[in-house]
């Protein structure tokens, strides 16, 4: 019978600006698994989606955008930083595993890795007023909740 063996290890403390947590830099953990007596290797560790990063002041675990493949390899969050450098806060940044989505009063950017050997980059540029003219409503629906539900 094979075992599945869960394996951590804290590689470096970030001193990048987007790592930042209670003043200190977050500390990056591995995570790999292995199995029966496999020993991980993380000398040449591929970031993956369970890594993440931990504040050793407070305790806290904030999730993992870095990425490496083959082809190179990047920290998402890092490149929002930059881009948050360059072109100033947005309204709002949405994630989705490497990839990250930039809305701004007057553009949207997306960008990141795909999880498969790609990189991508698009935007979409448009007159603030343009936004506001486009006059969409949200769509609310009542559904009624049966009486064993309640």
């Amino acid at each position: 019978m094979s075992t599945e063996n869960k394996h951590t290890k804290r590689l470096f403390v970030s001193s990048h600006p987007a790592h930042q947590c209670c003043g200190e830099g977050l500390t990056y953990v591995a995570v790999d698994y292995t199995w029966n007596d496999e020993k991980p290797d993380f000398e040449d560790h591929y970031s993956n989606r369970d890594d993440y990063w931990f504040c050793e002041q407070c305790d806290k675990h904030k999730e993992s955008r870095r990425y490496k493949d083959w082809f190179g390899r990047g920290d998402t969050e890092e490149e929002v930083h930059e881009v948050i450098e360059d072109k100033g806060e947005p309204l709002k940044v949405m994630y989705d595993g490497y990839m990250a989505c930039m809305i701004y009063p007057d553009m949207v950017l997306v960008f990141g890795y795909d999880g498969n050997e790609y990189c991508h980059s698009f935007g979409f540029e448009a007159q603030p007023q343009d936004i506001t003219q486009l006059n969409l409503r949200v769509k609310q629906e009542i559904v009624l909740i049966p009486d064993e539900e309640e």
